[in-house]
C-alpha cells in the first residue's frame, strides 16, 4: 500500500513539472533584471500561435552590435547620415538545445536605463526596444513553421498549371515558385510573395518603395515578412494603410488588428 501510495505521489510531481514546464516553453528571460518587465511586456503581445510554434526559451542578450555605442532610431538615422544601425539580430551561432538567443544593441539598455518612457521618432523608448524584440522573434517562428494545408494546396494550384495538352507544366522558373525548393516559411511562400508584390518589375517596385511604411522592407522577403508582422502587432494604422497585408497577418496568428477591420 505504501509503495502504491509512493509511485501514485511521484506520478502526480511528474505530470506537474511536466506541464508547469510545457507551459513555459516560450519565454523571454535576460541577466539584466531592469528590463524584466519590458520582456514581459513583449511576450504578452506575441500571439499564441507564435509562442506555441517556436515552444522554446529566448535569451535576451545585450551587445555593441555596430561601430556606434548608441543607438539611433529611424528618424535619428536619417539626420545624421548614418545608413545602418543594427537594432538587433539572432544570434545563429548560439547552440544550446531548446534555447534561441537575440543579440540586441546596448545602446538600448542605457536608453531603458535612463527613461524608458522618452519620446523619440513618434514612439517610446520602450516601445522601440518592443518591436526590436518582435521583429527577431517573428525571424525565429518564420524559421520554425510547417505549411498549413491550406498553404500547400495554394502553393501547387499556383505554381503546376496544365498546359494545352494537358500535361502538367512547373512555373518554377518564374521566381517566386523557386522557393518552394528550399525550406517552407511565410516569407518565401507564393501566397505571400504575391501579396507582397515581390513579382512586380523594378519600376513598380521603386513606385512602392516610396510609399512604403518602411524601406527596410525590400531588403529581402524575409525582412520585409517581419517588418509588416512589427508594424501589425505594434501599429493601429497598420490595417488602414496594408488592409491586404494586414487581414493576411490576422489571418496565420488568429489576432484582430489592432485598429479594427
Amino acid at each position: 500500500m505504501l509503495i502504491r501510495i509512493r509511485f501514485c505521489l511521484f506520478l502526480s510531481i511528474l505530470f506537474s513539472f511536466l506541464t508547469g514546464h510545457a507551459g513555459e516553453h516560450f519565454r523571454l528571460y535576460s541577466n539584466k533584471p531592469q528590463v524584466q518587465a519590458e520582456l514581459v511586456e513583449i511576450e504578452n503581445r506575441i500571439p499564441l500561435v507564435v509562442r506555441q510554434t517556436i515552444a522554446r526559451p529566448i535569451k535576451i542578450k545585450f551587445k555593441e552590435l555596430d561601430k556606434n555605442s548608441k543607438i539611433y532610431f529611424g528618424c535619428e538615422r536619417e539626420l545624421k547620415n548614418i545608413e545602418t544601425s543594427i537594432a538587433a539580430r539572432v544570434n545563429t551561432l548560439f547552440k544550446i538545445q531548446d534555447i534561441s538567443e537575440i543579440e540586441v544593441h546596448t545602446g538600448y539598455l542605457h536608453e531603458l536605463q535612463k527613461n524608458p518612457h522618452r519620446q523619440v521618432c513618434g514612439a517610446s523608448v520602450s516601445t522601440h526596444f518592443a518591436r526590436a524584440v518582435t521583429h527577431e522573434i517573428i525571424h525565429i517562428f518564420d524559421a520554425s513553421i510547417s505549411p498549413s494545408a491550406d498553404e500547400i494546396k495554394y502553393t501547387k494550384r499556383y505554381c503546376v498549371r496544365r498546359g494545352p495538352q494537358g500535361r502538367s507544366s512547373s512555373q518554377t522558373q518564374t521566381g517566386l515558385c523557386k522557393n518552394i525548393k528550399r525550406k517552407w516559411r511565410y516569407s518565401n511562400s507564393v501566397r505571400f510573395l504575391n501579396l507582397d508584390n515581390w513579382s512586380t518589375t523594378r519600376s513598380t517596385k521603386n513606385v512602392l518603395q516610396q510609399n512604403a511604411l518602411d524601406p527596410y522592407v525590400f531588403t529581402s522577403a524575409r525582412e520585409s515578412f517581419a517588418v509588416q508582422a512589427e508594424a501589425f502587432l505594434y501599429d493601429p494604422t497598420f490595417a488602414c494603410h496594408k488592409p491586404g497585408m494586414s487581414s493576411y497577418y490576422s489571418e496565420i496568428f488568429n489576432v484582430e488588428p489592432l485598429g479594427g477591420h
